[in-house]
């Protein structure tokens, strides 16, 4: 089994000279208890730092980002102008960073306008974060789609097996790419797609999932509103409404894997996005001496040191029996920060 000891790395939030200052800091609300992230971060100000039991993130700001939509209780673009306009019943809650969107999965949409996401042939990134639980129907996430046919667009939706389907077309050929990683645990997941040249690519959680090259770049270019919650689709196929969460919306003018960078949920030992008997051995073998793993990832019961219990807890999870992971906040050295 491979140690795992490396360290997460948070980086100081400094963007462009416009970039509003309280949006470079989040302050997490809920979910926290008793165990503060101002006691374990006292230079929380300092940095854009995301922290939810049971995970840890560390969000930058990205030279390419052209627009964020952070969903901390507006839709407003925290970097471009293409502010958002709810309908339906979308609300606020919870979301990895502060508060996200909401929808209800009946009508609920967010529209940034017409002139977001209209990326022609260049390089983009999409990235945004994700909580459904969705199983068996395709919805609405994100996309700017005028009508349900060929045409130049982009669409994102869900698909039956709880992964996602990013569509790029100029005509009648889909230059897009998908997910394979399942998103529908309930969990937060960040999703990423970018296209660079040719070549499509889609990350969640930080790790590469799909890679493909079209051969061609399609002109994404279109006078529809970017909309989230829904797609062009909706009601016109088997397409519904999107149930579930979306936080933290960003685009891109460059491919920029990293701009949801990824994180690791706890009992996650080999940083692998996903939780199975093989961490729950690794976090045994850590209590015996014979690994090394952050007590972020392998303290799964909060006890402060890393037991066969973790483990056993760890194992329950991955065999879907219902556990709570309660794994410390991690501090983290600050490498080139000073």
């Amino acid at each position: 089994m491979g140690a795992c000891t490396s360290r997460l790395t948070l980086t100081r939030a400094t963007g462009p000279p416009s970039f509003p200052a309280h949006r470079q800091i989040r302050y997490l609300r809920g979910h926290m208890s008793d165990r503060s992230i101002l006691r374990t971060l006292p230079a929380l100000a300092a940095f854009a730092v995301l922290q939810l039991p049971p995970l840890l993130y560390v969000s930058t700001v990205h030279a390419g980002l052209t627009h964020e939509w952070p969903a901390d209780g507006d839709a407003l673009d925290a970097v471009g102008d293409a502010d958002g306009t709810l309908s339906g019943g979308t609300t606020f809650g919870q979301g990895l960073f502060d508060e996200a969107f909401v929808f209800d999965g009946v009508d609920d949409e967010v529209s940034f306008g017409q002139t977001a996401g209209n990326f022609g042939n260049s390089d983009f990134t999409i990235a945004f974060v994700i909580r459904t639980t969705s199983t068996g129907v395709v919805e609405g996430v994100l996309g700017k789609r005028s009508v349900c046919a060929f045409g130049s667009f982009w669409d994102i939706r869900t698909r039956g097996h709880g992964d996602l389907s990013l569509e790029v077309y100029e005509t009648d050929t889909n230059l897009g790419t998908t997910t394979t990683r399942p998103i529908n645990d309930g969990l937060f997941h960040t999703v990423v797609f970018t296209r660079e040249g040719t070549v499509m690519r889609s990350y969640v959680d930080g790790f590469l999932d799909q890679e493909i090259d079209r051969g061609t770049a399609a002109n994404v270019s279109n006078d529809a509103s970017l909309v989230a919650g829904t797609s062009a689709c909706t009601a016109q196929d088997q397409t519904i409404h999107f149930t579930g969460t979306l936080d933290e919306i960003r685009l891109a003018n460059t491919a920029d894997k990293d701009l949801l960078p990824p994180f690791f949920h706890c009992g996650d030992a080999n940083r692998n996005a996903s939780i199975t008997a093989t961490d729950a051995l690794d976090a045994l073998q850590t209590a015996v001496g014979l690994e090394t793993c952050d007590f972020c990832l392998c303290d799964a019961n909060g006890s402060g040191g890393i037991s066969a219990g973790d483990a056993l807890l760890i194992l329950k999870f991955a065999v879907a029996q219902p556990v709570a992971r309660l794994c410390p906040i991690c501090e983290v050295e600050l490498p080139g920060v000073g």
